[in-house]
């Protein structure tokens, strides 16, 4: 099943980018989404350069999901 929309968002690339990537406030904006925290690298681990590991609850499951950005943002025009 696949399934797609669209929403027309007027806001600045930079903008849309930042709330997308505000992990920890993602549940104020996905209704489903209960729980989400960034978890930090355990000492001495060193994630890949743009990944961050996040923590989730949706629904009363618990998930952790890993979430990388490979390669420069300068296509969609957001700088790191």
């Amino acid at each position: 099943m696949c399934t797609s929309s669209q929403v027309r968002i007027t806001a600045s690339r930079a903008e849309v980018w930042r709330v997308l990537t505000d992990y920890e406030r993602l549940p104020q904006f996905l209704p489903h989404l209960v729980h989400s925290e960034i978890i930090k690298p355990k000492r001495g681990q060193r994630p890949a350069p743009g990944a961050v590991r996040l923590r989730q609850v949706c629904g009363g499951v618990c998930v952790c999901v890993c979430v990388c950005v490979l390669g420069p943002l300068s296509h969609v025009g957001v700088s790191a």
